[in-house]
């Protein structure tokens, strides 16, 4: 006995091998005492020797099995040794005893995520959380099972309480603001990271998020800066957040920067794939000369090689990784003229790297739903799939057939793929069914597919990178997008393009992958603008009131560079004209721009801020004041513009327009023809100068004009003739397609 309480003397002041051989000595005198097996465990542990210690534990546990201290410490000692199911046995026993509850539901619920068990951990995180509401590690946990299971709304209410309790958590206001960003709640979103840099200024996975958020609110500037900071808190490079930086580098107009980030990039494991696809995309906003445009097309074409040949090395295992980096051609298409050749190539690569995916949503598919072909005996059922149902272009072009469609013939969805709603979201919301699901690509595929839509219709193709993964599987049997952007989307996916009879040129079915079916006159029916204004006149906007305002008003990729002797004519010819562009959201774009005018301009002998001003970002009612305070409306030649001339004819704007080869360079020509006004199209540069000249130069001619189109802009509004046409279409080929 003296032995033996020397022996505890040492495990108290932590003697562990002076404690051992104490006690492995008396153990010879007494071998079954559970309390000397109990000690020795202990001893024997501390000195790291687990699994001799689990012995003497089971030794104990067996001699005294009410005692559940130690039955505590051999659940604790097998879940050490990775004993699962043995040490998940003894916890759910353990979890019956009132002092041992919490520890217990705990310990189940991380061994129930180590063996793949995610309902039963969730199950054992909520009782700890019952026990004691202030554990807040309970509720992290809780979070991290509910965000894998999808539930993201779950996860949130059990990171709020866990903030409750714990406000100087700043990975858990980081992980709040991730599911706020997917969810589309932005402000909330950035108001949880920066919170999170507040608490922990040198949070760089915090910046990267917020940085994330900006590029998606087009405060790039802004997002570039996070991003360089994030850079800053590296102490080695972090593949992913050297990818998003790059990233930000292209949509800033910096695209030679991104490249060289993307091609750093291109051999990672991670971001490998996703580079490819990012230096695909990374593509000259402005070209400096007219032989950068086939540079462009060639590096374009050279990048189509490098993503084949990954997927040719992936062969079977081409998988949703390949599928989610898919980012669009947008900016090669202002490039060329006539780009259906490397489209349909395009394309094809597209639809390659969706194939995984699809073949997963057919499974879906044949799982949880029945078909139901149509047979005329039910309404036919139509989906509009956009970025851009809020107040935006396409809306404003398409959201006509969304609205008019007869509803005794078609049941009309509408998914929202964008991360913003707004007071146009919730107008068309009134009017038809309408999902908002940013974000959440590979749900909202799934949940198409089981609606069964007999056909879905994309207004654009091209301008967002989700609606074009979306659009390049088969979800529905017969598959159309319109104009929204008017270039052939390439996708064996894509059965129809839905354009112009007004706007196409003979012949034009040559430019596209996809059937070309024409609906008369614009094919859209337009609502006139609202009547909106912030009270500006031309000292509001620092504009001359003894100069003739010429409006071009395009994006600046519009303008190419073989057309730039079009602008330095007119202010040669008419030095009374200042030109007025509105400044791209880069300013390294508009100042690529401005630096290739200013380059014409100085070999004429002339100033370019003498004769062109660049006007910044305007809201939609400064966009409509300085419509009205404007004198003469130039139309981009080469891609012309759509809702803009509409809001320029609305406004009585005098307009001159040349059309070229492809639908794209005819939206205004179809315009004026439509409004009866077809004597203001140019037949070639020289002709459209000397329009714009005679404008400019004779007050009395313009203002007839202004007359003459401010009469005819009514007929723009509420033409019902395309929307009847797309039904009768509609009705016609769903038939066929089943």
């Amino acid at each position: 006995m003296d032995r033996l309480k020397r022996a505890f003397s040492k495990l108290r002041v932590g003697r562990w091998s002076e404690a051992e051989a104490l006690l492995m000595a008396e153990k010879k005198v007494d071998p079954w005492n559970p309390e000397l097996h109990f000690a020795l465990g202990i001893a024997i542990e501390n000195q790291g020797q687990l699994e001799r210690a689990v012995t003497h534990y089971k030794q104990a546990h067996r001699g005294r099995p009410e005692r559940n201290d130690f039955r505590v410490v051999l659940a604790r000692a097998h879940q050490g040794l990775g004993q699962l199911t043995e040490a998940l046995g003894l916890w759910v026993d353990l979890a019956r005893f009132e002092a041992h509850q919490l520890e217990a539901y705990l310990r189940m619920a991380d061994i129930c995520i180590a063996m793949g068990q995610p309902q039963e951990a969730e199950g054992a995180l909520k009782q700890a959380v019952l026990i004691r509401p202030e554990e807040d590690p309970a509720w992290l946990n809780l979070a991290q099972l509910q965000l894998a299971a999808g539930r993201d709304e779950e996860a949130a209410e059990s990171l709020q309480q866990l903030i409750h309790l714990r406000p100087d958590l700043h990975q858990v206001h980081n992980e709040l603001g991730r599911i706020h960003l997917r969810a589309g709640r932005l402000d909330a979103a950035e108001a949880c990271f920066v919170k999170a840099i507040e608490i922990k200024s040198d949070y760089g996975l915090a910046y990267n998020n917020l940085a994330s958020l900006l590029q998606q609110l087009k405060r790039t500037d802004e997002a570039l800066s996070m991003f360089e900071k994030a850079r800053s808190l590296q102490e080695e490079p972090l593949a992913a957040l050297e990818f998003n930086h790059a990233h930000c580098l292209s949509q800033l107009g910096r695209v030679e920067d991104a490249r060289v980030g993307f091609r750093a990039l291109r051999g990672d494991p991670d971001v490998g794939i996703r580079a490819l696809w990012a230096e695909l995309s990374s593509i000259a906003v402005v070209l400096q000369t007219t032989q950068q445009a086939n540079e462009e097309r060639d590096r374009f074409e050279a990048c189509l090689e490098r993503i084949e040949q990954a997927m040719d090395a992936a062969g079977d295992d081409v998988n949703p990784a390949h599928f989610d980096p898919i980012l669009p051609s947008f900016h090669l298409h202002y490039h060329h003229c006539l780009v259906r050749s490397v489209q349909k190539r395009y394309g094809a690569l597209v639809h390659r790297a969706a194939r995984t995916f699809q073949t997963q949503l057919a499974s879906v598919n044949r799982t949880q739903s029945t078909s139901t072909k149509w047979s005329g005996k039910r309404r036919i059922r139509v989906g509009f799939i956009s970025a851009h149902f809020r107040r935006h272009t396409v809306n404003k072009l398409f959201s006509g057939w969304v609205r008019e469609l007869d509803r005794s013939q078609f049941d009309v969805s509408v998914y929202h793929l964008g991360h913003w709603l707004d007071l146009d979201s919730r107008s068309l919301a009134l009017d038809v069914t309408l999902h908002h699901v940013p974000g959440q690509i590979h749900q909202t595929a799934a949940r198409i597919m089981r609606e069964q839509f007999d056909v879905l219709i994309y207004p654009e193709v091209g301008m967002d990178a989700d609606v074009l993964r979306l659009a390049s599987l088969r979800l529905a049997p017969l598959q159309c997008m319109a104009w929204g952007h008017p270039v052939t989307s390439g996708l064996p996916t894509i059965d129809v393009f839905l354009s112009s009879e007004a706007m196409e040129p003979e012949p034009a079915s040559d430019q596209y992958t996809e059937e070309l079916v024409c609906l008369p006159g614009l094919s859209v029916c337009l609502k006139s603008p609202a009547k909106l204004s912030d009270g500006l006149e031309r000292g509001g906007m620092n504009l001359p009131s003894d100069r003739v305002i010429v409006l071009s008003c395009q994006t600046l990729s519009k303008y190419r560079p073989e057309h730039d002797f079009v602008w330095a004519d007119i202010a040669q010819q008419c030095p009374e004209a200042l030109i007025c562009f509105i400044v791209h959201p880069s300013a390294v774009v508009t100042e690529a721009f401005g630096v290739r005018l200013a380059r014409l301009f100085e070999a004429r002998s002339m100033r370019l801020a003498d004769h062109v001003r660049f006007l910044p970002r305007l809201s939609e009612g400064a966009y409509h004041d300085l419509n009205r305070m404007s004198d003469v409306y130039l139309d981009s030649i080469g891609w012309s513009g759509g809702n803009t001339t509409i809001e320029a004819i609305y406004h009585g704007l005098p307009v001159v327009t040349m059309p070229g080869k492809t639908m794209r360079s005819r939206h205004t020509a179809g315009i004026l023809q439509h409004v009866g006004l077809s004597h203001l199209i140019a037949s070639d540069e020289k002709d459209y100068v000397a329009r714009a000249c005679r404008l400019i130069g004779d007050a009395e001619h313009r203002a007839e004009i202004r007359n003459a189109t401010q009469a005819a802009a009514g007929a723009l509004w509420g033409d019902l003739t395309p929307v009847r046409a797309l039904e009768s279409f509609l009705k016609s080929r769903v038939t066929e397609s089943q």
